[in-house]
């Protein structure tokens, strides 16, 4: 049975350095992000991004977290990956559960992970999940 748990989350350190600096067009970064999330989901997340960043509000990026907390009072860590592009305000994002990441409470988890930007500038993680 699937169950759905949301989070927000704050980055609370960043890094961030070009890996690729064109003379024409947008560069590629890398960027770590240490967050603290509440909610749903309680804990920590180690991230690393590869972004594209093209001017204004417009960006692509995909990025790796290992998220370790609990998860609606099951406690552990796990693994997803995750996307998207923002172009007009509005973010289209998609992520997953790494298969077989879990450990601990979480052994087992599965399912998608997709992360949120609200206008205010509230990110969340929102988690639709199951174990096998």
């Amino acid at each position: 049975m699937r169950a759905r748990a949301r989070g927000q989350f704050k980055n609370v350190a960043t890094s961030s350095a070009a890996y690729d600096t064109p003379d024409v067009g947008p560069e590629l970064s890398r960027v770590a992000h240490d967050r603290v999330l509440e909610g749903d989901l309680i804990g920590t997340s180690k991230a690393e991004l590869h972004t594209c960043l093209t001017g204004g509000d417009r960006f692509g990026y995909v990025g790796t977290d290992r998220f370790s907390g609990s998860v609606a009072g099951r406690r552990g860590t796990f693994v997803f990956q995750h996307g998207g592009v923002r172009q007009g305000g509005e973010l289209r994002s998609f992520g997953f559960i790494v298969p077989g990441s879990g450990t601990g409470d979480l052994a087992g988890i599965q399912g998608s992970a997709t992360i949120s930007v609200d206008a205010a500038g509230t990110h969340a993680l929102e988690l639709d999940y199951d174990f096998m």
